[in-house]
């Protein structure tokens, strides 16, 4: 194997090296807890079609990524923090496995490497979504990226029926799983091609007919299934009510005029360090190279087409954008290989920019065991030392072997991915407050033994909008629990397996977690309390009833 072969090989294996065995880590935390709770009682109750938590229905989001979830907790019969990650960390892997086989079919096999490897070392999703995985943005933006991309291979391969029936397909799982949104990207991603190709006689054809009344079938027929068990106008407000909210409708005007300038800022500092080689798209003659590419002119169209949606946000989020980071991606890759002979002096200033951080990191490494900070870390100077070492000998590659820059800068972070996690995560996870909330469940739970315990406080009633911005179609009203950590259930139900049922009414002898600023109407004694420091709120077990 040559040495680039080697380098290559060798990201592969220790880019999931450098995620997976810390998926099991840290306690499920933001958003993470209410995908694993939601199926987790799905898991308990044998309702799998309406999404609940404590009891009530859920209605923020459509069930498909709670029932990846549910498939391990029935597979494995247990409900580890790893099984609600696994999901969205195969689906990372998945878009650059799905990124590489297209780019390398249509463009280039160097750009294929490249532009994967960058997708997948993307400082915002390697660094920090890879951690919180338990999300569903990444798994999300998995079914999107299959969803454009079988738009464009079966237009070159000219077969509509397929194009029709997979992009329905994925944009129907897209819908299973997020909403609206999907149905948003099918639209205007085929208004793309249209333009692209300069044809839109494909728009009307039967075989487009076939693939919308197919991806209609299997959205309708889920959603025929839940009107059988919950009412279905609750649900669907609330779904259009939450891509509302997420859009500049609702945001203020000053946070959605500033967003076209903030997106593209923060999309270059999401994308960091590969963003550096977006320098080379203003070399002369590379909008004609991005044309000439069948595939590169429809992922530049695909971008133009879809990302101004999110400029007018109001609220610029990198897991809201994700499916477009292997098309950004790709660009950047294909300029990079192409254009950067043409600019050796920008070139060469990358270089050192990229060697002074190399050097930076090794050196951050080798004084990292002997910082206070690093107490938690055990065998710190074995592994500062171990990982510094590595890292020192490839920028000495980096130096020798000019043609292999990129993979040997590529593998250079991975290893850094990897020296992070020696040093972050126990750190972390001996200095943060936030992450008692599973210890003091186990207390909890010791104290109420087998006894039912509820989820109290007032009920909240809130008005779904059927609405685009002033303009007001209709509305439902609906009663849901007030917001508490979605740690507070998941962690309860995971060591009881009861579910931790809302109500609004106290009952004589029972036991309850609350919230200190719920109403009490009558007497109860604490049993025990803890600061919830993520939503800055105290957390009570009480038992009703006077004191002994």
């Amino acid at each position: 194997m040559s040495l680039k072969g080697r380098l290559i090989a060798a990201i592969i294996i220790l880019i999931p090296l450098s995620v997976f065995p810390w998926i099991n880590y840290f306690d499920l935390r933001f958003e993470e807890p209410r995908r694993g709770i939601v199926a987790l009682e799905m898991y308990l109750t044998g309702d799998y079609i309406v999404p609940r938590i404590h009891g009530t229905e859920y209605y923020n989001k459509p069930p498909l990524f709670n029932w990846m979830i549910l498939a391990l907790y029935k597979l494995f019969h247990g409900f580890q923090e790893w099984m609600v990650r696994l999901p969205s960390l195969i689906a990372w892997l998945g878009m650059g496995l799905v990124n590489f086989f297209v780019v390398r079919r249509y463009v280039n096999k160097d750009t294929a490497w490249i532009s994967s490897f960058f997708f997948l070392t993307a400082g915002d999703v390697y660094f920090y979504e890879t951690m919180e995985s338990g999300e569903m943005d990444l798994f999300y933006s998995f079914l999107v990226v299959c969803q454009v991309v079988s738009i464009f291979h079966f237009w070159q391969k000219q077969n509509l029926l397929l194009l029709f029936l997979s992009s329905y397909f994925f944009m129907a799982l897209g819908v299973l799983t997020k909403g609206m949104p999907s149905f948003l990207f099918q639209a205007l991603t085929l208004l793309a091609m249209a333009v692209v190709q300069k044809r839109w006689k494909f728009l009307f054809s039967w075989q487009h007919v076939v693939g919308g009344l197919f991806g209609l079938l299997i959205i309708g027929g889920y959603f025929y299934a839940y009107s059988q068990r919950a009412p279905l106008p609750n649900f669907l407000f609330k779904l259009f009510n939450e891509a509302s909210e997420k859009s500049g409708f609702e945001s203020k005007w000053k946070d959605v005029l500033l967003s076209p300038v903030n997106y593209p800022i923060e999309t270059l500092k999401w994308l960091l360090p590969w963003s550096l080689v977006t320098v080379f798209f203003f070399v002369p003659g590379t909008r004609k190279k991005i044309m000439t590419n069948p595939y590169l002119k429809f992922v530049a169209y695909f971008i133009l087409f879809n990302l101004p949606i999110y400029f007018f946000t109001g609220s610029p989020k990198s897991r809201y954008v994700f499916m477009f980071f292997p098309f950004f991606t790709t660009l950047m890759a294909f300029v990079a290989i192409e254009n950067a002979p043409l600019w050796p002096r920008v070139r060469n200033v990358l270089k050192w920019i990229e060697l002074v951080l190399m050097i930076i990191f090794v050196l951050v490494f080798l004084v990292c065991p002997f910082i206070p900070i690093s107490k938690p870390v055990t065998m710190a100077v074995f592994k500062g030392w171990g990982v510094g070492i590595l890292l020192a000998a490839l920028i000495l590659l980096y130096l020798k072997q000019p043609l292999l820059r990129s993979y040997a800068f590529i593998l250079f972070v991975v290893l850094g991915k990897i020296g992070f996690n020696f040093f972050y995560f126990p750190i972390f996870k001996a200095l943060d407050k936030s992450m008692n909330m599973q210890s003091n469940l186990e207390v909890i739970t010791k104290i109420t033994g087998k006894d039912q315990v509820y989820y109290y406080n007032y009920n909240e009633v809130v008005n779904a909008k059927l609405a685009i911005g002033p303009l007001k179609f209709d509305s439902v009203t609906l009663h849901t629990p007030p917001f508490i950590s979605y740690e507070v259930p998941f962690y309860y139900t995971q060591k009881t397996r009861n579910i931790l049922r809302f109500t609004d009414q106290l009952e004589p002898g029972n036991y309850y977690i609350t919230l200190s600023d719920a109403p009490f109407n009558k007497p109860f004694t604490i049993l025990h309390r803890f600061y919830d420091y993520s939503e800055n709120k105290e957390v009570l077990l009480i038992r009703t009833g006077n004191p002994e």
